[in-house]
Parts: C-alpha cells; structure tokens; sequence
C-alpha cells in the first residue's frame, strides 16, 4: 500500500520544517537563558528528520537499525521520565505522549522494508504490511486522539508574556508553550497517518 506521493511530500517538508524549528528552539534558549523541554525538542527534531526520510526516501538520512537504536533510547528516556514524575506526584501524562511517539517511531522503523535512498521514488510505501497491525492501529488511534486533544487545549496554554510564576525561572519565562504544542500535533497527525498507511 502507498500513500499519495503529493501528500508524503508535503508532510516530509512539514516535518523538516518541524524539525528546523525545533533546532531553532534549542539554540533560541540557550543564547536567551531560556527554560525550554530539550528532550521533547530533541526528540522532535529526531523525529521530523527521521519521518521526512520515511515519507520521502530521497531524504533519507540514516538506515532503520541506526533510528531503531535513537527510537529505543528515547522510548527508554521518555518511560523513565514518565515512571519518574508518577513516583513524584508530578504530571506523569506529560511525558506519555513522547513515550508513545518513540514507541511508535520505534516499531515504524523496525517494520518498514529498508530501501536504498537513491533508487527508492516518493511515497510512503510498504511491502507485505505490519507485523502487529492491532498495534499500529492502537498507536495511530492514540496519537491522533493526543493530537485532537492538544489542539482543543491549545487556546487555554499561556502566552509566554502572561504565563505564571510556576513556569518562570531565574532565567525568565519559557519558550513558546503554544508553538511547543504546536509541534505535538503535527507529530502526532503525521505518525498516525504514516501508522495507517501502513496497514
């Protein structure tokens, strides 16, 4: 099954994009002394680049094995921060999210045919289908639903110039919370739709 070649090109140049503002982000709070989540920043420009080189293999960077290494320290990093902040009493379900998407990052990886960048055309494609596909779906289902979530919620997170004393440092106010989420739910719609596909 192969998703439209016009789609998986507009959704890689959404990744890189995501990606190159992700970067942007990181760099943005250090030389500002700015809090920012640079795990969660990390990890999506991880993600955009590794997905754009899925969508689109021309822009294929690294092989499967060297992003199922990646995808599985961040699974394990995002589950012990997420085992962490329950011990803590803290929002363990915001880091769940990130667990998830490694997951899924992970197993997309792990399941799609490896092909060679320069002979592969445009297009997300997949030979004979997922190992698991319960969990394909599972994944999909949640990461959409996450996405959904995170942009009904998206009016009620506060503007940097207004958000409280909780989220301030020394250091003064964090980077974007809604341009944050912003990249959520364009990771999440996107690896939901590449976890259809595969189907």
């Amino acid at each position: 099954m192969t998703g439209p070649a016009w789609l998986a090109g507009v959704l890689a140049g959404l990744m890189i994009a995501t990606a190159i503002y992700c970067v942007s982000r990181i760099a943005a709070a250090r030389r500002w002394r700015r809090p920012t989540e640079y795990d969660v920043d990390g990890g999506h420009v991880l993600m955009g680049v590794a997905m754009a080189g899925v969508l689109v293999p021309r822009l294929s960077l690294v092989g499967g094995s060297g992003w199922a290494v990646v995808f599985g320290a961040a699974a394990a990093w995002f589950g012990w921060r997420t085992v962490r902040g329950y011990r803590r009493g803290q929002r363990p379900a915001h880091h769940l999210p990130h667990l998830l998407a490694s997951v899924a990052m992970l197993y997309m990886v792990l399941e799609l045919p490896v092909a060679a960048p320069a002979a592969a055309g445009p297009g997300m494609s997949v030979g004979a289908g997922p190992g698991f596909p319960a969990l394909a779906l599972v994944l999909a289902l949640v990461l959409i639903g996450y996405a959904i979530w995170t942009t009904d919620r998206l009016t009620s997170l506060a503007p940097v110039a207004t958000t409280g004393t909780q989220m301030r440092t020394v250091a003064g106010p964090p980077m974007s919370p809604r341009l944050g989420a912003c990249c959520d739910i364009v990771m999440g719609l996107t690896m939901g739709y590449m976890l259809i596909v595969m189907l």
